[in-house]
């Protein structure tokens, strides 16, 4: 319910809205049906719009799955963590590898963190995600 409607328990008159109060006596035919076609025309303005914005939007993504048991470098929260260095040049660009233990939802991952990452909150978003390509050995 919009502030007008609870306010004065009543639509606001708009001329989406003059057509079915009865105002098209009083504002005539021509003016309401002006309203009515340049609504139109902005409605199919902006779903042109947002569906070339989502065009351009899924060039960027990428569909990424990883399966329990996979390894993985994490990239980019963990590098917040105080036993990281702070400096820019000398901290590691991706930390690990991490194995995967659980899958949260469709697009974040659970990793088996050690124990000096034990204040870090071990579920990953896929973005903050590279797959370690060779099979590591000191986990």
């Amino acid at each position: 319910m919009s502030p007008y409607e609870a306010l004065y328990g009543r639509d606001c008159r708009t001329p989406l809205n003059w057509s079915k109060v009865g105002e098209r006596c009083l504002y005539g035919n021509k003016k309401v049906n002006e309203a009515e076609e340049k609504v139109k025309q902005v409605r199919t303005a902006l779903e042109v719009g947002q569906e070339r914005y989502k065009a351009y939007a899924d060039e960027h993504r990428r569909k990424v799955e990883y399966q329990i048991g996979d390894c993985v470098f994490e990239g980019y929260t963990i590098q917040r963590h105080p036993t990281i260095p702070r400096e820019r040049k000398t901290r590691p660009r991706f930390i690990g590898p991490f194995q995967i233990y659980a899958k949260r939802g469709e697009v974040a991952y659970a990793l088996a963190l050690p124990d000096s990452l034990s204040g870090v909150y071990n579920v990953f978003h896929v973005s903050q995600l590279r797959r370690c390509v060779t099979e590591p050995t000191n986990l």
